[in-house]
């Protein structure tokens, strides 16, 4: 018999005694399970619970009813799980195993695995990995790797590039309806109970979704609306094997996840920022954008918007999460809660775009210093990063770690690769979103373009060279393994003796380290 409707609260309770409890019960004994099982551990969230054993984990739909979903049935639990194991296995089939039902057994009350009896509930089972493998627990830690984050860049991109396309999806409907979600959870009573006034961030999110819509519907004709993720955080990701992988994708309403690319990606980007991981956050953005066709960069007009839906979604869940927590644990909830409205009102006022250049010989150290200063410039999750050795890379279609010819680097090709990395920051800054440049700079004439281009996009603009002795200079290139640039000493021993440096940008000490070359640029930023 199935639990009916009204077992499931619309706040996400779920009442005592029902067939659900018992099962969840059933389900807590390891000598239930068909295999060898020592102890069961839970995992427990607003919509499932997730049940350790031995080397299988198996995941649980809570008989609940949400404004956003609905599993207030057994046959909508069925329905969802067997979803859930479709989805997923397109990204990672390694983890999702089966779709299992806990049946009645021949006793009253009594239950068994994958038994002849009539289902109970159905069951979600996959590969258990360790908790310590989560991205969760490995930031939590401080063990994020700079190469795993960037792998996890490349993955969502991949991820996110072969995702089905969706148009006639309407997108920015949808996003009305998760914003009156919002609204009603902000300002509900949930809420107020906590003495949580939220009411302003709520109207504010509503008048960006309205300026924006028009660009989100651009967005979704141009291709950008795709069958993604749609849960894209940290708790999402293991490293499995070595690699990053995604799981946990929403099943259980297609709108949720069908989705524009970018409010997929933001959602990861958020959390991260959250975090206080801000290097990691830009390391995502700069990386994910790294091949992306120019006009994509339009795109990053929405990030403020979906940075901020993102941050309030976090608000609502912890809302509803309120009803399963104890009394002793509320508190720090709450707080936690107060924690997303306010970043999520604070991306919603992402202030004027900054262009700033970061030039110098070969080997001066402008790439490090710029990946250093980009996630304090500008708006969350920090400045977009362009570098003409990566742009040239990519113009001739070849491994960034690729080496080109000589005959390559011509006069005219360099000018072409210029023309690029301007177009790129133009639309970028545009878009109201703040851009780093790096490059030699070789001469005045692109210079002043570039003096140009923030005039004209109405950019603050910032321009510094960098300045290292010939030794210095000579240490760093020959420590370079895998990177864009095709500079050996001999280049950068020509580009001394040839290039002027330009008497109006700031000169900055580059001997020192990283740290202290991009906190002398920030220094001056500031001021």
């Amino acid at each position: 018999m199935e639990n009916s409707p009204e077992l499931a609260a619309s706040d996400g309770s779920m009442a005592e005694g029902s067939s659900q409890a018992r099962v969840i019960e059933f389900l807590s004994k390891p000598e239930n399970y068909p295999h060898q099982a020592d102890s069961v551990s839970r995992i427990d969230t607003h919509a499932a619970i997730v049940f350790l054993a031995g080397e299988r984990a198996y995941k649980l739909k809570r008989a609940v009813k949400l404004p956003y979903l609905d599993f207030s049935t057994l046959e909508k639990r069925r329905i969802a799980i067997g979803r859930e194991l479709e989805i997923n296995s397109r990204a990672t089939p390694e983890l999702y195993l089966s779709v299992l039902p806990v049946t009645r057994g021949s006793t009253p009350g009594s239950f068994e695995f994958g038994g002849s009896g009539e289902p109970a509930e159905w069951l979600l089972e996959m590969r258990r990995f360790d908790q310590d493998a989560l991205l969760d627990t490995i930031a939590s830690k401080g063990r994020l790797d700079r190469a795993h984050i960037i792998e996890l860049a490349y993955t969502i991109e991949h991820f996110h590039r072969q995702a089905p396309r969706e148009k006639g999806a309407g997108f920015a409907h949808n996003l009305e309806h998760v914003a009156e979600d919002l609204e009603a959870a902000l300002c509900g009573r949930s809420a107020q109970a906590q003495g949580l006034h939220l009411g302003s961030l709520a109207e504010r999110l509503r008048h960006e979704l309205a300026a924006r819509t028009p660009l989100i519907a651009e967005r979704e004709r141009e291709g950008f609306v795709r069958r993604c993720h749609g849960d894209l955080h940290l708790r999402n990701i293991v490293l499995w094997e070595g690699k990053p992988r995604l799981f946990d994708a929403i099943e259980f309403d297609d709108r949720l996840a069908t989705i524009d690319v970018l409010y997929d990606l933001a959602f990861l980007l958020m959390d991260l920022w959250h975090r206080g991981l801000r290097q990691e956050a830009n390391l995502i953005l700069n990386h994910y954008f790294q091949r992306a066709a120019i006009s994509e960069l339009t795109g990053l007009a929405l990030l403020p918007l979906f940075l901020s839906l993102r941050a309030s979604i976090r608000a609502m869940t912890g809302l509803h999460a309120l009803a399963f927590q104890e009394a002793a644990s509320r508190e720090n909830q709450v707080r936690e809660i107060e924690s997303y409205a306010c970043l999520a009102a604070n991306l919603l006022a992402p202030g004027r775009p900054c262009l700033v250049a970061i030039g110098g010989i070969s080997g001066t150290g402008k790439t490090s210093v710029a990946r250093e200063a980009a996630p304090l410039i500008g708006a969350t999750p920090g400045a977009l990063h362009i570098r003409t050795d990566v742009e040239r890379k990519i113009m001739q279609g070849i491994a960034l770690d690729g080496t080109l010819p000589r005959e390559a680097y011509t006069p005219e090709a360099r000018d072409e690769v210029y023309r690029r990395v301007f177009k790129k920051a133009e639309v970028a800054l545009d878009s109201g979103h703040s851009v780093i440049v790096d490059a030699v700079f070789p001469e005045e004439t692109w210079r002043a373009s570039l003096c140009e281009l923030a005039h004209r996009t109405g950019a603050s603009f910032w321009a510094f060279w960098l300045e290292a002795d010939e030794a210095a200079i000579h240490e760093r290139i020959t420590a370079r393994s895998a990177d864009a640039s095709d500079a050996d000493a001999s280049i950068a021993d020509v580009q001394l003796k040839t290039v002027e440096p330009p008497q109006n940008w700031i000169k900055i000490d580059a001997s020192g380290t990283v740290g202290s070359v991009a906190a002398a640029i920030m220094k001056k930023l500031w001021e």
